[in-house]
Formats: structure tokens, sequence, C-alpha cells
């Protein structure tokens, strides 16, 4: 098993370091967040064209019969 970056920090720096993870993880959270409503919204997006798509598609079908 690696070792940890961390492991040769003195124990007394522990408390400044984990505050500075805690708001890390909360930082790239809240980016993992937004990018995943970003791309909810385009793929909403995206499908709507799609459906329109087959909708057009099955006009033309019925169309040449």
């Amino acid at each position: 098993m690696p070792v940890n970056k961390y492991a040769s920090l003195p124990k007394t720096h522990y408390p400044v370091v984990a505050e500075q993870l805690t708001e890390r993880i909360t930082t790239l959270q809240s980016a993992i967040d937004s990018v995943r409503e970003a791309m909810e919204k385009e793929i909403t997006i995206l499908e709507g064209q799609r459906d329109e798509a087959q909708q057009d598609l099955k006009f033309i079908k019925a169309g040449k019969e």
C-alpha cells in the first residue's frame, strides 16, 4: 500500500490540514454538482432534439407509403 502524502506531517498540523481538506472536498463537490446539473440540462435538450427527429422520420416514412 502506498504511503499517504501526509504520513510525515507532524500530528500537531492535522487539525489545520483536516480543515483544508474539508474545504477542498466541499469545493470539489460543489463543482461536480454544477457540472452534473449543466450536463443534465444539455442531455435534456439533446433528448428533445432526438425525439423531434424521430417524429420527423416517422412522418416522412408514413408519407412514403
